[in-house]
């Protein structure tokens, strides 16, 4: 078992969602669609049974929202070069939007499990746990301050982890009751 050590960025779930929405059409801005048809064309050639069955890499965030922009794309054999130069036929630009807020929405909800699992899961392994909630660069940077404190002080091997940061520092939850199975006569 290895000596371990969490530090967790974390901010405001508002902030996030916002970040998230953002995040997402500066990834379309940056050719989400182009790498998104490239990969869409060649396993759907390759593994065309993955698609119907949501298999693989189809069940990567942006593949399964954007299924039917990149069907459409497909039926209508727009080129590679057209989606470089962002090229998308009217008909579909209602579809690219939709496929845009599922995909915001989809990252939303797997952020949400993420926090959920550090604040509920991950707690309860005894492993110390410190949670910085940064909401601007210049918080990004304290927090790195006081993890890079926290790190050099857990690596010297300090015996309350926990002082060092008290106030970042959460507490381990106790561990999960076992269920018990009985049996029932009826």
């Amino acid at each position: 078992l290895y000596d371990a050590l969490i530090l967790w960025v974390d901010c405001e779930a508002s902030v996030l969602e916002k970040r998230l929405e953002v995040r997402a059409k500066k990834m379309v801005e940056r050719g989400l669609l182009l790498e998104l048809y490239t990969i869409f064309l060649r396993v759907d050639k390759e593994l065309p049974q993955w698609r119907t069955e949501q298999k693989g890499i189809f069940q990567a965030i942006g593949l399964k929202e954007f299924d039917s922009l990149l069907c459409g794309l497909q039926e209508r054999r727009v080129s590679m070069e057209d989606l470089r130069l962002g090229n998308i036929p009217e008909e579909y630009r209602s579809v690219f939007q939709e496929a845009l807020e599922k995909l915001v929405r989809r990252t939303r909800r797997y952020s949400r499990t993420q926090r959920s699992y550090v604040r509920n899961r991950l707690r309860r392994h005894r492993v110390p746990l410190f949670r910085y909630e940064v909401e601007d660069r210049e918080a990004l940077v304290a927090a790195c301050g006081a993890a890079v404190h926290v790190c050099q002080a857990h690596l010297a091997g300090e015996c309350d982890i926990a002082q060092v940061d008290a106030g970042h520092f959460l507490a381990p939850l106790p561990p999960q009751p076992k269920l018990e199975v009985r049996e029932c006569a009826l």
